[in-house]
């Protein structure tokens, strides 16, 4: 395969400001976007994704994402007539908008936040630069908009403002939505020793109840320390909590036990309702992780193989995403895989198998 360019952040701000300046130039949302469209594809091709990125983060991700989103709508999911839906038209504009104002000028960001409509692309970037200062406004929207009730909570985790407690606890005790719930308690149990009482939020229902008190006894300081998930919910508190912490961790115990709770997966299964959020977080955990870390874990043969197994079990889309830190460990990864499969020790899936579509694909990143 031919090799790719890689952009880091200094390319991904440069590209953010240009597609500025011709979003402020255009007349109207669709030609804006046309336009967009066309830059994009001439400087990262027709099919690109986070692999590009030389160092993912939420915010790039999400950000070159959108990008693939918005040629995808324009170049190839247009109508023959040249029409587009305007609902489309108008949901990438805004959403495109939010980090474009965010990525050229942080200042215009906030001022139109403070007069705008809450996105998910806002959660994301106000988790992304710590704007502490629109927590109220996380809070406030968090009943007003249920469809952003989950990317409301993950923004507030980045937070650890004591007035989040109680907000927690009735999010915790009275949600009709189970993922928020589990959200809840992780944002409780962040907060240490200054909540204590997990007795009270026990609602007679056996499966929650057993959360709690895995929650409860759960230490968030020696996480290697703890029980493996044995059922859906705690499975999808480790995995957040997980989630949260692994950005910049360089704690080889702490990515050993996220392997082990990622290979409960396996025998745990994930409801289809679950599914979504699940994988979208393995992914990221997968992509966050300190390479050095991955690559002196995985030196581990036995360690190597429950990983290869878990990469099998991925959805294509995830997978995709995780081949962002695959393509960092190079060879260090690809070698001893080959290995492994040569010699029989595993086996691949059969039919659609990642791992060996990824070995087959190969190619070298050329940085920018």
């Amino acid at each position: 395969m031919k090799g790719y360019a890689k952009l880091n952040r200094y390319g991904i701000m440069d590209l953010a400001s240009r597609l500025w300046g011709v979003r402020a130039d255009a007349t109207g949302s669709e030609g804006a976007l046309k336009s967009i469209s066309r830059i994009i594809t001439s400087e990262l091709g027709q099919y690109f994704g986070p692999e590009i990125l030389d160092t993912p983060d939420e915010l790039m991700v999400s950000f070159i994402e959108l990008l693939d989103q918005i040629v995808f709508e324009i170049e190839e999911n247009t109508p023959s007539d040249g029409s587009i839906k305007e609902y489309i038209i108008d949901d990438l504009y805004l959403r495109l908008g939010k980090y474009l104002d965010a990525l050229h000028d942080m200042e215009l960001y906030k001022q139109n936040l403070g007069s705008g409509f809450l996105t998910r692309e806002d959660t994301v970037i106000i988790r992304h630069f710590g704007m502490n200062e629109f927590m109220p406004e996380l809070m406030a929207e968090y009943h007003e908009r249920p469809v952003l009730k989950k990317s409301i909570l993950r923004s507030l985790l980045a937070f650890s403002s004591e007035k989040l407690i109680t907000f927690y606890y009735q999010i915790a005790k009275e949600d009709g939505c189970v993922e928020a719930r589990i959200l809840a308690l992780l944002g409780l149990k962040l907060h240490g020793s200054k909540f204590r009482n997990w007795k009270h939020l026990r609602s007679g229902d056996v499966q929650f109840d057993s959360l709690i008190e895995y929650v409860s006894c759960f230490d968030a300081g020696q996480a290697n320390e703890n029980g493996l998930p044995e059922d859906i919910y705690t499975l999808m508190f480790a995995i957040n909590f997980i989630e949260q912490m692994v950005v910049g961790l360089k704690n080889r115990e702490f990515l050993h036990w996220t392997v082990e709770v990622l290979k409960t997966i396996t025998f745990i299964g994930i409801p289809v309702q679950f599914q979504s959020d699940m994988y979208t977080s393995i992914a990221n955990i997968l992509t966050y992780c300190d390479a050095d870390v991955i690559r002196d874990v995985l030196s581990d043969e036995a360690v190597l193989k429950s990983f290869i197994h878990l990469l099998e079990v991925l959805p294509p889309e995830t997978f995709r995403r995780v081949t962002v830190s695959l393509a960092v460990l190079g060879s260090d990864f690809t070698e001893p895989v080959t290995k492994l499969i040569s010699t029989g020790e595993v086996i691949p899936r059969e039919g659609e198998s990642n791992i060996m579509g990824y070995l087959l694909w190969g190619g070298e990143a050329v940085m920018l």
